[in-house]
């Protein structure tokens, strides 16, 4: 089956028209996609007070690192009791 010259453009054309729209609606989608970002806010002065310069550490991140540490004991516990009878404690 062979096709015209004629068909070969139109089917040219229409492709051409097709992969154009594509195109202008990516850009269009991108362009609302950035569109709506929000500036951010401005940050506060740092305070004059020289009383104020001592920052404090919340009590939380000591805890976090004191059940990380109760963690790796636990573990380390847990593994000694599982492989007590493979350590060869007479080794020299």
């Amino acid at each position: 089956m062979h096709l015209s010259s004629w068909t070969l453009q139109v089917s040219y054309w229409l492709a051409e028209r097709v992969l154009l729209r594509a195109l202008a609606r990516s850009k269009e989608i991108v362009s609302r996609y950035n569109g709506g970002v929000a500036t951010p806010a401005p940050q506060k002065p740092p305070p004059e007070d020289d009383h104020h310069q001592h920052h404090h550490r919340h009590a939380a991140y000591a805890a976090e690192a004191t059940g990380l540490l109760l963690m790796g004991v636990l573990l380390l516990i847990l593994i000694i009791i599982r492989y007590w009878s493979n350590i060869p404690w007479s080794a020299r």
